[in-house]
């Protein structure tokens, strides 16, 4: 949709829908973490004089809650790098979640913090968590030369991160190397053991014997890269493919750390083979009760690549660190389609708290269902609630999100954003201008939301314009040179530069 009124912001507010079903609610039997393994129950009570309470937020939450990185600006020559870092608050939270991205990948490119520049310009890198709720930017800016005499490759781009192959059959795997123009983009392929995999200069892999081998890509510039490959024999994974660890019950362990090759795949699902002795969210695994369970780990194509076998110890009764205070359903709204699934998130407060059991209600079971997981499934067209419970057994507190089912094939009434294209990429003004930041989202009838940040702080560049950030209107209050970076809710970015002159 494209947006060009020049009027001053106008706040909407948006109307949160709070309901509860007491008939629902009532037939729950509420037992936290910290009285796991108790046959002591406590029935919810809904009853407003008991101190129910409610909350609800359009504040998307992360793991991550502050990003920081080594430099806000850097310069760089043509073919250049900088190696940025970042630290995350919790300080030990997973890094493997954030994303990298560049406003024009023509200027610099960007993978896991490294800054390559590729012609002259001035372009933002962004980092961010994977909901785009946490962010953090780095101007970058790009001069010297625009043919320099050698440029080295500094990255090799492969098809895929692994292969699972039967014995006798063979992959083609495609490297590329990166810049586009580096000068010598010779790439030369090696096995760490030929007895299990060869590869020959086209980037064909034939398999010999069952087992893993690892294909490494070597650029001229001397870095590399490596491919898994994974040959199997009657579809049973090879040796080397299993791990044995332990956990204690309350407590959890994150598979995607344990010292094995998972760590360096991508597109991997965990699933337990007893959801009663162990539960699994992603690669991070909890134990419920003390068991022994196996941990299947299958890649996209739904290929097993790697199997723990994880056992549940006694663990100690977790105490809550601080008293419940409220829940908080994470999503603003959700849709999904007719036989489709989605997941729903909550967030426990105060922030920390954890040692409680939260249960999901469907108030439109005609319409969707909802697991013990929050795993939402569309049955038929139409719209609802879905409530989110927990009880300390004094208190009840509950949380709720609009659920949308569309029909297969449509789409929802509330459209999320694919993109946005700013109507000019850079402009110049007088002192004293006025500027409205004019846009447009893909698809045309998106109906995200845009956040407007004045990046001045981060270019040294502070006082220079005042922005409103709901219009998107600028006042160049002093020659200098800033930006404005655009922000949408689903995680979509485009920045304009400003320059102002007296």
């Amino acid at each position: 949709m494209l947006f060009h009124s020049k009027k001053k912001g106008v706040t909407k507010m948006r109307k949160t829908f709070t309901r509860f079903t007491g008939m629902a609610l009532a037939a729950l039997m509420v037992c936290s973490l910290a009285a796991c393994g108790s046959s002591t129950t406590v029935g919810p009570d809904l009853s407003p004089s008991e101190g129910q309470n409610t909350s609800q937020t359009s504040t998307e939450k992360t793991g991550i809650t502050g990003l920081k990185l080594s430099k806000n600006s850097v310069t760089l020559k043509v073919g250049g790098t900088e190696e940025l870092s970042v630290m995350t608050t919790p300080a030990d939270a997973d890094q493997s979640t954030l994303v990298w991205t560049v406003t024009d990948p023509t200027i610099a490119q960007v993978e896991n913090g490294k800054i390559t520049a590729l012609k002259n310009g001035t372009t933002v890198v962004t980092v961010k968590t994977a909901d785009g709720a946490v962010y953090q930017t780095c101007t970058v800016v790009v001069s010297g030369e625009d043919d320099p005499a050698e440029i080295k490759v500094t990255g090799i781009a492969l098809n895929k991160d692994h292969f699972v192959i039967k014995l006798g059959g063979s992959a083609q795997l495609s490297a590329t190397a990166t810049p586009d123009n580096a000068t010598d983009k010779t790439l030369s392929y090696s096995s760490s053991d030929e007895t299990i995999a060869q590869i020959g200069t086209d980037g064909k892999i034939t398999t010999l014997k069952e087992g893993v081998a690892e294909i490494i890509v070597t650029a001229s510039s001397g870095i590399k890269k490596n491919c898994l490959v994974i040959v199997c024999k009657d579809n049973q994974l090879p040796a080397g493919t299993s791990a044995e660890v332990s956990v204690k019950a309350g407590e959890s362990l994150n598979l995607a750390t344990v010292d094995t090759y998972c760590k360096n795949l991508t597109g991997l699902t965990y699933t337990s083979g007893d959801k009663s002795v162990l539960t699994m969210d992603g690669s991070k695994a909890t134990g419920v009760k003390e068991g022994k369970v196996t941990v299947t780990v299958t890649d996209a194509d739904k290929n097993p690549v790697f199997t723990f076998t994880v056992n549940v110890t006694k663990g100690d009764t977790p105490t809550p660190s601080k008293e419940l205070s409220g829940i908080r359903i994470n999503e603003k709204t959700l849709a999904v389609e007719e036989g489709k699934t989605i997941t729903v998130t909550a967030t426990l407060l105060p922030e920390g708290v954890t040692a409680y059991r939260i249960f999901w209600i469907s108030e439109a079971k005609d319409v969707f269902s909802v697991d013990e997981n929050g795993v939402i499934t569309g049955i038929k067209e139409g719209k609802g609630y879905v409530t989110a419970y927990v009880s300390d057994g004094k208190k009840s507190f509950t949380s709720v999100c609009e659920v949308e089912v569309y029909a297969k094939g449509g789409q929802p009434s509330n459209i999320p954003a694919t993109g946005i294209k700013l109507n000019e990429r850079t402009v110049s003004l007088k002192v004293g201008d006025e500027y409205k930041i004019e846009y447009t989202l893909t698809p045309a009838d998106a109906t995200s939301k845009v956040q407007f940040i004045d990046e001045s702080k981060n270019m040294s560049a502070e006082g220079v314009i005042s922005l409103d950030k709901t219009t998107g209107t600028v006042q160049a209050l002093k020659a200098g040179k800033t930006a404005v970076t655009l922000y949408v809710s689903d995680g979509i970015t485009a920045t304009i530069y400003i320059t102002v002159v007296e």
